[in-house]
Parts: C-alpha cells; sequence; structure tokens
C-alpha cells in the first residue's frame, strides 16, 4: 500500500532506482507537505533474498525539522534545487515523448531530443519559432491560447495537436 503522498514520487524515485540497482542512498531532500516544503534525510537501501538477488527497496525518511534542524540554510536550498534542476533535465531529455518549453510569447525556449526526431527540425531550428508554425492548417483541433491558458490556470492539457514535420508529413 502506498503510505507517502503521490506528489513526492518523483523526488524520491533517485532513491529508489540507486537501491534498485543494488546501491544505498542516503541524502537530505526537500519535499513538499502541502505549501510547506521540509527536510528530510532519505535513506534507500535494497532488500535482497538468500541468494543476494534484489527483492525489494527499505527506503526511510527521517524528518529532520522534528528533530532540532528547524531551518535549511541557503546552501543547502541551492543544492537540492540544483539537484532538482539536474533530475528534471535528465528525466525530460530521456524522455522518448517530444517536450519543449514556451516562453509568455508562445516562443519555443528549449526543445528536448525527441523534438527534433519527432518533428525533424534541430533544437536551434525550434528555439525561438511559435508551436504554431508546425500546426497542420485544416486539421488544427486547439489553439495554443487554450493550452495556455489551462496552464496558467493550474491545469492539465491533454490532447492531440495535429502538426506537421519539417519535411511536411503529419504527425
Amino acid at each position: 500500500p502506498e503510505v507517502l503522498p503521490p506528489e513526492w514520487a518523483a523526488d524520491l524515485a533517485p532513491a529508489l532506482q540507486e537501491a534498485r540497482r543494488g546501491r544505498t542512498y542516503e541524502a537530505d531532500k526537500l519535499l513538499r507537505d502541502g505549501d510547506i516544503r521540509r527536510l528530510f534525510h532519505v535513506y534507500a537501501i535494497p532488500l535482497r533474498d538468500d541468494k543476494e538477488r534484489i527483492t525489494g527497496v527499505h527506503l526511510s525518511l527521517f524528518d529532520l525539522a522534528e528533530h532540532g534542524r528547524r531551518e535549511v540554510s541557503l546552501e543547502t536550498q541551492m543544492q537540492m534545487a540544483a539537484t532538482d534542476l539536474q533530475t528534471f533535465r535528465r528525466i525530460v531529455e530521456l524522455s522518448t515523448e517530444a517536450i519543449y518549453l514556451t516562453d509568455a510569447r508562445h516562443q519555443i525556449i528549449y526543445a528536448n531530443e525527441a523534438s527534433e526526431r519527432l518533428t525533424g527540425f534541430t533544437r536551434a531550428e525550434l528555439v525561438g519559432q511559435a508551436p504554431l508554425k508546425f500546426r497542420a492548417p485544416l486539421t488544427a483541433k486547439v489553439s495554443h491560447d487554450e493550452i495556455a491558458r489551462k496552464l496558467l490556470q493550474g491545469k492539465r492539457y491533454r490532447g492531440d495537436i495535429d502538426s506537421r514535420r519539417k519535411d511536411g508529413t503529419p504527425f
């Protein structure tokens, strides 16, 4: 049964992955608890059977705030933010799904490798372009303003957008 908040899954994934690979993981992590970020000491070790096969993971979280460390140093906060950013970048880069980020003017500011494979454009060609440029003219099902409106409201957009590759074929 799940005993941890689902929103912690991404933050704890590196610990679980390391333990599943047979390595002990130990680090301090800031985890969101509602609107508050709390500092935990995370400890994960692989569980093995009598033949030394990994059969599971033991994950322990030690709430440092409840045990005398109520303040987190700026250095620790910066290290945590850097680690979170590196993890996010790895996830985005390793994704098989095309992911691009746009600014407030709907201009692409970042595209992952899968975007290149899907669209046929290089990252350099994608950056600075509006995603509308790639939209198929007669079959577009949704406007980017509609997508932006949902995201700004904190909602998800799920759906299909008919687009064209660099060579004109649809995707």
